[in-house]
């Protein structure tokens, strides 16, 4: 673009007018740009700001005019327009040399994402001052260059409070315990801004008990340090301790009761959500977003759609937290269809929702139709098709993203580490500018599921700053290959265990068919969540002890804990095992009519299985033939293995029909029929 109007070059056609044709080549310029390139969506004042600049002389420019123009296109991360304006201050010497604005210049470009030209900028200012040394930190920050951030503070000639808090928060975005609490030592009175930052890092390396001990510590805390705490211990899982630590705050703000409802909402406990919402003094347009946006990502699509008819009111965020944040891709293009206004948020979660229902031609021709794409878009796109395996194509977007962040490389590493390809996935992570735990533990887990126990661990020993969920994946590391005496082991030598790490041991010791010591487990969890009940439950189903489970999946509603896809495929597995027709039929139309769930093939499965046995045999391949979707080859193996068990070889010979031929199943099951009789 600049090449195309001749504003790169400093010797540009511009700078060879006489004075005279200078002022007239510059009004006729920034004429131009704002009648032909200034967008309608800048407010007038600026169009206003631009007319006024076009009358100043090049011996006399207003520099807070300028400024102000690039602090906007800073705000608005509009980089066409701050590119614009670069190259006309490009074409002034006396601009050019200014470092306020080249200071403002990296600003903008920092905030625009453009990096590189940020740190181009940043390394031609002569006499660069402090801000200028904060302002190139603080783009790298937000822009996730955390190594050449960490370089730039140590190079700086002098730090004030702002550089400190800046590299803090830096830190402690992405969980290095370890040097933020090297420089928060460091300082003389670290304020309570220094402290919060603290208080996250903790956070971000899941380290509660942790974070417990940096809160107690702080000398002044605010509304938000109370909040962060609050909303830490609900997602740990401990709702008492987060409505305790709720009660004693000294104050409440409108944040800290948004906040608490869509943490509520978001763990699954409606009822809490729902007292807090009722309790709030004041309630704005983000309390409400905050109780439909929790609803939202837990999927309780009925509660989230109740919650969105009483709204006295909508805004964009609204329609874009009822997009469901599931594999429900259908139901998101209808909300996506409907919606008044589109924003770019909108559109990402669309493509979120393609993704995950593994519509990747979909998800693509989305992908293609956004108007302007942001990190979100890319990173979203190259994981949806690295998890699903397509690595041709996310390692082609991969190549092509213009802005690679952390979640570009997590996406391919982790991607690479779930489908076993783990050579490819250490390469990766090799090459990753700085350490990032998720990746590190996807290629941990990796290693767990191949069997490779003594790469698990070497891994686990070079780890430095081990958090909780450091200790909780060697744990299950173990619990996967059925090694739960070493699994009890590391779980024992945790610092802490969170809710994460006691449903981690429960699962190790139910997978592996120990119920007793999976019971013991159980009863010891400070607050069993539904992941707890759940995995108990699923355990007796599959080990036979259907009475056991059925027993424990009402002591669980009892609990008030509401049930969601999997523990209703466990329960009903328990009452084919009993033969409990009537009461498998109530739990699937309850499933339907009261918790608001569509049934998925296992259920249906279930429900086949429990027709087949007790003798149902038509009613079974009726129900078979009336699925929402075509049945698996286990649907026609259940009504086969039912017509054994009632000799009905005529009706097993059409359900074997519908096996793969190739195979020798229907053979098999088809001669067994034959000798029974």
């Amino acid at each position: 673009m600049r090449a195309r109007f001749g504003l790169a070059d400093p010797k540009c056609g511009i700078e060879r007018h006489t004075s005279g044709s200078f002022s007239r080549g510059r009004r006729c310029f920034l004429g131009f740009l704002t009648r032909w390139i200034y967008p309608p969506r800048w407010p007038n004042s600026y169009v206003r700001q631009l007319r006024t600049l076009s009358g100043l002389t090049l011996e006399c420019p207003n520099l807070r005019s300028w400024g102000r123009l690039l602090q906007h296109c800073a705000s608005a991360q509009d980089l066409h327009q701050g590119r614009l304006l670069h190259a006309q201050i490009w074409c002034s010497p006396e601009l050019r040399r200014s470092v306020y604005l080249s200071n403002l210049l990296v600003r903008m470009y920092g905030m625009c994402g453009s990096l590189e030209t940020a740190q181009e900028i940043f390394d031609g200012i002569q006499g660069r001052n402090q801000f200028s040394w904060n302002i190139m930190l603080g783009a790298l920050a937000i822009g996730e260059r955390l190594d050449r951030a960490a370089d730039l503070f140590d190079r700086m000639p002098q730090r004030n409070e702002f550089s400190i808090n800046t590299i803090l928060t830096a830190y402690s975005r992405h969980g290095h315990v370890g040097r933020a609490r090297k420089i928060f030592d460091e300082m003389e009175d670290p304020d309570v801004f220094a402290s919060n930052a603290m208080l996250n890092a903790h956070i971000a390396a899941g380290d509660l008990r942790g974070a417990e001990v940096a809160f107690h510590a702080m000398r002044i805390k605010d509304v938000a340090s109370w909040t962060t705490m609050v909303a830490a211990i609900a997602e740990a899982g401990q709702i008492h301790g987060s409505l305790a630590m709720f009660q004693r705050m000294p104050a409440h703000n409108l944040v800290t009761w948004n906040s608490v409802i869509g943490t509520f909402a978001a763990s699954g406990l409606p009822g809490e959500a729902r007292e807090f919402f009722a309790r709030i003094p004041e309630r704005n347009l983000g309390s409400w977003n905050a109780l439909l946006t929790g609803y939202a990502q837990e999927g309780q699509a009925r509660e989230s759609g109740e919650v969105f008819d009483r709204m006295p009111q909508w805004n964009v965020a609204s329609w874009n937290a009822l997009i469901p944040h599931n594999e429900d891709a259908a139901a998101s293009k209808m909300v996506f269809d409907e919606m008044p206004e589109r924003t770019l948020v909108s559109w990402n979660c669309v493509l979120t929702a393609y993704g995950m229902a593994g519509h990747l031609a979909l998800a693509q021709q989305v992908f293609e139709k956004i108007p302007e794409r942001d990190v979100v878009t890319w990173n979203t796109t190259i994981t949806a098709n690295a998890v699903r395996g397509d690595f041709s194509r996310a390692k082609s977007l991969f190549d092509s993203v213009p802005k690679r962040e952390l979640l570009s490389w997590n996406a391919m590493v982790v991607g690479y580490s779930l489908h076993g390809c783990l050579t490819e996935a250490k390469i990766l992570l090799e090459r990753m500018p700085y350490f990032e735990f998720v990746p590190y533990n996807a290629l941990f887990q990796a290693y767990a599921r191949a069997g490779h126990v003594e790469e698990s661990q070497i891994m686990f020993n070079l780890l430095t700053g081990r958090g909780i969920s450091a200790w909780t994946s060697l744990a299950a590391t173990y619990g996967h290959v059925g090694q739960t005496k070493t699994a009890k082991i590391v779980f024992d030598a945790m610092p802490r265990h969170d809710v994460w790490a006691w449903n981690n041991l429960l699962a190790a010791y139910a997978r592996n068919g120990h119920l007793f010591d999976a019971r013991g487990i159980f009863e010891k969890m400070p607050e069993p969540g539904l992941v707890s009940w759940n995995t108990l439950i699923g355990a007796y189903a599959l080990e036979g002890h259907a009475a056991e489970a059925i027993s424990l999946f009402h002591e669980m509603q009892g609990f008030g804990i509401g049930a969601n896809d999997v523990v209703f495929v466990a329960t009903l597995t328990a009452c084919s095992h009993l033969g409990l027709l009537d009461m498998a039929r109530d739990y699937f139309f309850s499933m339907i009519r009261d918790h608001w769930i569509t049934p998925i093939p296992e259920h249906y499965v279930c429900m086949v299985d429990i027709l087949g046995r007790a003798g149902k045999l038509a009613e079974a391949q009726e129900l078979a033939d009336g699925m929402p979707f075509p049945p698996d080859p286990a649907t026609w193996r259940s009504i086969v293995g039912s017509c054994q068990i009632h000799s009905e070889a005529t009706l097993a010979a059409r359900a074997a029909e519908r096996l793969d031929p190739g195979t020798s199943d229907p053979y098999v099951l088809l001669r067994n029929i034959n000798i029974n009789e």
